[in-house]
């Protein structure tokens, strides 16, 4: 989408584009490319401004917005931004050669929402974390990975593989996803599963890593609280603890006992005995 003033046919100030996802380009011209253009992050307050071509950065530095320039005889209002400074962003694209050339430069909007940690889910190792009370409806951070054509085996598949559009899907070695020593540009492949989640994906143009998926939050998170999302997966192909986790999920829905509960009951008088509370571990047992 262009945003900007055409009075008698002649194009007057910046141009404004919304991308997917939340983001915006701010330019003096309607290609959006060359030196002075401005990215805006989903909060409208946090920023990289240099050299783009199109949507892509091609050098680009952080900066926030400090004031804005309101609309003067019917142009578009415009940003003012903080000096940039720190480092260069460019365009990075995820590749099955290269999965991140600075993957230890982290996204400077991510780290204002969240950090990894120690899992409160057994077993799960690590996972993602609010840094800050956030609203409902926020984008908090970004899942980055190789596209791949759906159906697309690789040598193994990856607990990472998420669905990107209709004929994309995202990927990431386990060497990368494993370890915040090998790469923390992103987070979002931290955030853990549950059937009942805080958080969901949606589609993201990020000028960094180009078309990928964020992780926005579907409820109001406290500091601290675990970021977690419902992965999905279909019950055929999915891992043993999914189907595991699936299965205890439906019993606290349909609000079936546990097993020693099941046990308990099955050999109180008029129970059934011992046949009945055979019944009842193998439909109930975790």
């Amino acid at each position: 989408m262009l945003q900007h003033c055409v009075p008698r046919g002649f194009l007057v100030g910046v141009c404004w584009r919304s991308l997917p996802g939340g983001g915006f380009l701010i330019s003096p011209s309607w290609t959006f490319t060359g030196p002075g253009v401005i990215y805006l992050y989903p909060d409208c307050r946090t920023g990289l401004q240099g050299a783009f071509c199109g949507c892509d950065a091609e050098r680009a530095r952080l900066c926030e917005v400090v004031d804005c320039r309101g609309a003067v005889q019917d142009q578009v209002s415009v940003p003012v931004m903080s000096e940039p400074s720190g480092d260069w962003f460019t365009f990075q694209p995820a590749s099955p050669a290269v999965f991140c050339r600075n993957p230890f430069l982290k996204d400077p909007y991510e780290q204002l929402f969240v950090q990894a940690g120690e899992s409160r889910i057994f077993r799960a190792g690590q996972g993602l974390f609010a840094r800050c009370d956030i609203e409902e409806g926020t984008v908090i951070s970004f899942y980055n990975g190789v596209k791949v054509r759906p159906g697309q085996d690789t040598d193994r598949p990856t607990p990472y593989r998420m669905i990107l559009d209709e004929t994309s899907d995202l990927d990431m070695p386990d060497s990368v996803g494993e370890s915040l020593e090998v790469y923390r540009a992103t987070l979002g492949h931290k955030a853990c599963h549950s059937f009942q989640p805080n958080a969901e994906t949606d589609v993201f143009y990020h000028p960094r890593f180009g078309l990928i998926r964020c992780i926005a939050t579907v409820k109001p998170v406290r500091r601290g609280e675990e970021i977690l999302l419902d992965y999905k997966y279909n019950l055929a192909s999915a891992p043993a603890w999914y189907k595991i986790a699936w299965a205890k999920h439906q019993k606290q829905v349909r609000g079936l006992p546990d097993w020693k509960t099941a046990l308990r009951m099955a050999n109180l008088p008029g129970h059934g005995g011992s046949r009945r509370a055979s019944w009842a571990l193998w439909a109930t047992d975790d």
